[in-house]
């Protein structure tokens, strides 16, 4: 067995019990620090932790084992909180996966510390209690509730005696698999109130006749006791597919790349089909509706001044976190940092394109659209995922009405990326740049004629005008690629240079 990330220095003598464990995971909380960092989940690798606490817990037994469910606050060195959930399996015998994260008590009370979710026992228990409804108390008098909907009984047969595993697709949260026919995922950085891919997905199944979507099985809250709550996890039917729209573009590519004849012309038929889905998914969410929730509503004038300053304001910042972190990136990137400095004019000036907006309706959005949340299936074409938003912006924030044409930009720069991707590992530099340029001016073509074939030429969310709707579709490209360069310097340095490239071109 490996060594533990950490060793507590506590040693429990005689049977272990609730408050027990509780004392274990208050001891353990503080040294948790380099777990966290080392998680692909963690949004908060940029920041420097000064503390860890417990916000609440419930701890619950098992046979001989324990789970807890504890919710970190980490407060960070800059003065900011964020809050985690962060489950914990406590185990008598260590599983033959990973290494422990703590082990304490002597024997025969000696125990191992586990990431829970990594583990299939603690797999089935969560599922025993959704399919239950069952809630878990919490220390401080809080509770966790599990909800199920109609949906939950055609799927739980067949999860209840299947194999499970965690996905192994990059995200922000932790989903496990239930034998192909269902899928939980855990959200690891909370916020208060309902969960967008939650209330999105309800929506969709219940008040809409859009169907591209996996259906909703249930959820589980997080319920302080002060009222307050978040959503902390969601249960969803699993899609059979052959990869996600991510994949699926990139093995094209590769293709292409190679010489295939047809992967081009594959690739851009498909895109074409998740335009028109795309584009079915916003006349979905713009129809009349007495849910005040979804209700379109005009854009005013303080909206679009609203998403110029925000833009405008993360593009700033990002300037001057760039500069900041110059010295740390590669030779390529420092040259587009400086040459950033000089295109901020005209990147100002594209952000006026919002202005076109005023008076077309706003409505909810997908708010995180990308390839890499959709699915390409055998019989149903394309099925959308995962409608949380951008992780790390506010709930409240990802809630609020908006442009489509947010999500379409986010698709389009999502082309960029595997257009980037595909770059980046080419054999040939100099033959592949033109062939993979005139793929992206023939995908975004498809997919923008796919989406308004599907939208119809008089879309109230969408302006009539074509130069209206062509300087509103390019300042939500801006939006996304700032954003974009925020996210790589956190996450990805390598890769800056795809975002960079995207400000450093038009």
């Amino acid at each position: 067995m490996t060594e533990p990330t950490a060793t507590i220095p506590l040693d429990l003598v005689g049977p272990l019990d609730a408050d027990g464990i509780a004392a274990v995971v208050a001891a353990l909380a503080p040294a948790l620090g380099p777990f966290l960092a080392a998680q692909r989940w963690f949004g908060d690798k940029l920041r420097a932790i000064e503390r860890i606490t417990v916000a609440d817990a419930a701890v619950a037994t098992d046979g001989e084992d324990w789970y807890a469910l504890p919710i970190l606050d980490v407060a960070f060195t800059d003065g900011g909180v964020a809050r985690y959930f962060v489950p914990l399996a406590i185990v008598a015998y260590p599983p033959s996966v990973d290494a422990p994260i703590a082990v304490f008590g002597a024997d025969p009370n000696r125990r191992f510390v586990y990431d829970a979710l990594r583990l299939p026992g603690c797999h089935a228990w969560l599922l025993r209690h959704a399919a239950a409804d069952a809630d878990w108390t919490t220390l401080r008098g809080g509770a966790f509730d599990w909800s199920t909907t109609p949906a939950f009984a055609d799927y739980v047969a067949i999860a209840e005696i299947g194999a499970t595993r965690v996905s192994g697709a990059e995200q922000s949260n932790t989903s496990i698999v239930y034998a192909d026919a269902l899928i939980l995922k855990i959200f690891r950085k909370l916020q208060s109130e309902t969960n967008p891919d939650i209330e999105i997905g309800r929506y969709l199944a219940t008040g809409t006749g859009f169907r591209h979507t996996p259906r909703l099985a249930g959820d589980l809250t997080y319920r302080a006791v002060d009222g307050a709550s978040a959503s902390v996890a969601m249960l969803q039917s699993f899609v059979p597919s052959i990869g996600d729209g991510w994949a699926f573009v990139l093995a094209q590519l590769d293709a292409l790349l190679g010489g295939e004849a047809g992967a081009a012309r594959r690739s851009v038929a498909a895109v074409r089909v998740l335009g028109e889905r795309t584009g079915e998914l916003h006349v979905a969410l713009a129809a009349e509706t007495a849910d005040p929730a979804f209700a379109p509503e005009p854009a005013t004038a303080a909206d679009v001044a609203a998403w110029s300053a925000a833009t405008l304001g993360v593009l700033e910042r990002m300037a001057l976190e760039l500069r900041r972190h110059r010295d740390s990136v590669g030779e390529r990137e420092r040259a587009a940092v400086d040459r950033l400095s000089e295109r901020l004019p005209a990147l100002q000036e594209r952000a006026r394109g919002y202005a076109s907006l005023v008076g077309v309706a706003k409505t909810r959005v997908h708010g995180d659209y990308h390839l890499g949340q959709t699915l390409v299936t055998p019989t149903r074409g394309f099925v959308l995922l995962d409608f949380e938003g951008e992780p790390a912006r506010p709930v409240a924030e990802r809630r609020e009405k908006t442009s489509p044409l947010k999500d379409v930009a986010g698709m389009l720069r999502s082309f960029a990326y595997a257009r980037g991707t595909a770059a980046l590992s080419a054999d040939d530099p100099a033959r592949a740049e033109p062939l993979l340029a005139d793929w992206e001016r023939k995908t975004r073509t498809a997919f923008l004629d796919g989406y308004r074939a599907a939208t119809g030429p008089d879309a109230a969310f969408l302006p009539i005008d074509p130069a209206g709707f062509a300087a509103a579709l390019s300042a939500w490209e801006l939006d996304k690629a700032v954003y974009e360069l925020g996210y790589e310097l956190n996450h990805r340095p390598d890769w800056l240079g795809i975002p960079l490239a995207a400000l450093l071109r038009g």
